[in-house]
């Protein structure tokens, strides 16, 4: 019998650490993650683009703009901050005041997932 295919979501990335690189590429590497990183916000960018699952950013306060438009087309999408200066500790801050350590790819699949 076949394997199930993969859930598709979609993650946006906005932002230009190096961390968020790194993120993206393994993400990229995951089954059924369909990724795009801005470097920088624009409302423009996202005309006629489906809508993200998952939005990642590197700074919840210089990325606000963005998280309110987003989410106020958007209200189910997850909001996850990876900060660049918390590479160490892997943690993720997720909207609503909620954290949830991430140490891969992996566990971030899994937290927008919803698994």
């Amino acid at each position: 019998m076949a394997e199930p295919l993969p859930t598709h979501r979609s993650v946006l990335l906005i932002g230009r650490s190096l961390y968020l690189v790194a993120v993206e590429a393994g993400l990229r590497a995951e089954p059924g993650m369909a990724v795009q990183r801005l470097e920088s916000w624009s409302p423009a960018l996202m005309y006629g683009a489906c809508a993200p699952d998952a939005l990642i950013v590197d700074s919840m306060s210089a990325h606000a703009e963005a998280i309110t438009a987003l989410l106020s087309q958007y209200p189910q999408m997850l909001v996850i901050e990876l900060p660049p200066n918390d590479v160490s500790t892997g943690r993720a801050n997720v909207w609503r005041g909620e954290q949830r350590s991430v140490g891969s790819a992996q566990d971030l699949t899994k937290l927008i997932s919803g698994r």
